[in-house]
Order: structure tokens, then C-alpha cells, then sequence
């Protein structure tokens, strides 16, 4: 499976594990403020965090199907994707941030592919995404 994941001399793509939780979460805390300011408030976007991102919320989708892969540029995790077999020939992009810094620098565009190679490795055909129609991040696909 690693030989689908692109790398190049400073950045790697590879599969997240439990052990990659807090990596996770920082890079989600770093990203949420910056792309949800327009569509929630402090509180909603601490509760959102809190629901998605805590330790035990991770863990428990790590369990089940979701399949996590982070971004590391020059040893530095920088982003994050998740996907899940929904049925069939169907999967679902769950997740995909990248840190503000390193927006713009073709590391989301690479966990897309990566995402997008290994569905199709597993027997996919249609990979859906859902996006609120405010988020500015729709515009990237």
C-alpha cells in the first residue's frame, strides 16, 4: 500500500495511527479557527473540536472505518485526511485540512491523490465529499 503514497525529499504521506492522535488535533485546533471563521462562532467551533478531535473521538474512528493519513514536510506534520468505505464502490472524504502556512504548497492536492489512489486501489469508483456551502474550502475542488 506505501508504494501508492507520494513523497518527495521533505514531504511524506503515511497512513495516521493512534499514535498520531495529538498530531491530529493540533493541526486540526490550528486549522478550524482559520477556516470555519465565517460559519461558527467560538463556541460552536470549541464544541465542534471537542466532538470531532478529542482523544477519544479519534480513537473511536480510528476503530471503526475511518482511514487517516498525515502530511509531514521537513519532519513537521502540516495536514491531514481521512476517508471511509461508505458501500460498495462508494467512499467518502471525511476530513481534509492542511495548517495555514502551508496552504497553497500542493500538500492538500497530495493527500487528495493519496486519498483518491487508495480508494481505487480498495475497488472505488466515486469519492464524495460534503462541504458547507459557506466554507471558502469548497472552491478547492
Amino acid at each position: 500500500m506505501n508504494n501508492h503514497i507520494p513523497s518527495s525529499a521533505d514531504l511524506v504521506i503515511r497512513p495516521a495511527s493512534f499514535n498520531d492522535i495529538l498530531y491530529i488535533q493540533k493541526i486540526a485546533a490550528e486549522t478550524w479557527p482559520v477556516a470555519y471563521k465565517e460559519i461558527l462562532n467560538k463556541d460552536q467551533l470549541e464544541y465542534m473540536l471537542s466532538l470531532f478531535y478529542s482523544a477519544s473521538s479519534l480513537e473511536q474512528q480510528l476503530k471503526e472505518n475511518h482511514r487517516f493519513f498525515l502530511a509531514v514536510k521537513n519532519a513537521q506534520p502540516v495536514g491531514f485526511a481521512s476517508f471511509s468505505h461508505e458501500g460498495s464502490d462508494l467512499y467518502k472524504l471525511q476530513k481534509i485540512y492542511v495548517v495555514p502556512a502551508a496552504k497553497g504548497t500542493g500538500i492538500g492536492k497530495a493527500l487528495l491523490e493519496t486519498i483518491e489512489t487508495i480508494a481505487k486501489s480498495m475497488g472505488g469508483k466515486y469519492l464524495q465529499l460534503n462541504v458547507n456551502r459557506k466554507n471558502n474550502a469548497k472552491r478547492f475542488l
